[in-house]
């Protein structure tokens, strides 16, 4: 949702408190507030675990949720799986614009191909394609004429 915050750690931190938890550098952050002095309540994305930290050990991130368009298998170990309609976090694109960085709703992070990434609209689109192209399933059993048993 456009409401969400993310935040990427800039270095590693260890809990002072009972109340906060450990932070990675590099890893992404969901963050759900901020208190006034200075602190994140956010959850680490891997295991679900709560907590708060200094925000001084934070960026919040700007990042685009999109749509995979397609399924794709990892051929090399820098990629990862996607499946149709997953949603996906846009971490950032190649100078190329042919591979996009993401965070799969797994929370594993890798590469994808970018043309098999859209919005919202786009997922809406291909599911209707998807739909219109299915083969109409056979007629139902109660609609199939039966021979009627004789009284014989």
């Amino acid at each position: 949702s456009d409401d969400v915050v993310y935040a990427k750690a800039i270095d590693d931190y260890k809990r002072a408190t009972a109340e906060e938890i450990n932070l990675n550098k590099g890893e992404i952050y969901k963050i759900h507030r901020s208190s006034p002095d200075g602190r994140y309540y956010f959850t680490e994305p891997l295991f679900g675990e709560d907590g708060w930290c200094p925000s001084s050990y934070l960026r919040i991130l700007k990042l685009e949720t999109l749509y995979v368009l397609a399924s794709y298998q990892a051929k090399q170990g820098h990629e990862v799986n996607v499946y149709f309609a997953d949603p996906v976090l846009l971490l950032q694109r190649s100078t190329d614009l042919k591979w996009c960085h993401i965070m799969a709703k797994n929370c594993k992070y890798g590469y994808i191909p970018s043309h098999i990434l859209g919005s919202k609209s786009q997922l809406d689109a291909a599911k209707a394609l998807k739909r219109a192209s299915l083969p109409k399933p056979p007629p139902r059993t109660n609609s199939i004429a039966r021979p009627r048993p004789s009284l014989e």
